[in-house]
């Protein structure tokens, strides 16, 4: 969770999903930065969510949000994938 004054920065390929679980309504500001001639968005024709950056973000269903770079077939396959393992 980001307070006030806080920031992240979004590396690439990471796609984010973002929820608001406080009271009060949020505000995003945000600062693209791209080299000349870039795009600063690409459509993917979807929202996408991912990868996981832990595996506790793959605990409690967690693994079932993420699409991107694919989808899981379960917790453990979520958690192996941080590991740089892929099930076939």
């Amino acid at each position: 969770m980001l307070t006030a004054g806080q920031a992240f920065e979004e590396p690439i390929p990471r796609v984010h999903q973002v929820r608001n679980t406080g009271t009060e309504p949020a505000v995003l500001f945000a600062t693209l930065i791209s080299p000349p001639g870039q795009p600063l968005a690409i459509n993917t024709g979807g929202p996408l969510c991912g990868p996981p950056t832990n595996k506790d973000e793959c605990k409690n269903g967690g693994w079932m949000t993420f699409n991107f770079p694919r989808s899981f077939e379960d917790q453990g396959d979520c958690i192996d994938s941080r590991k740089g393992l892929h099930r076939r």
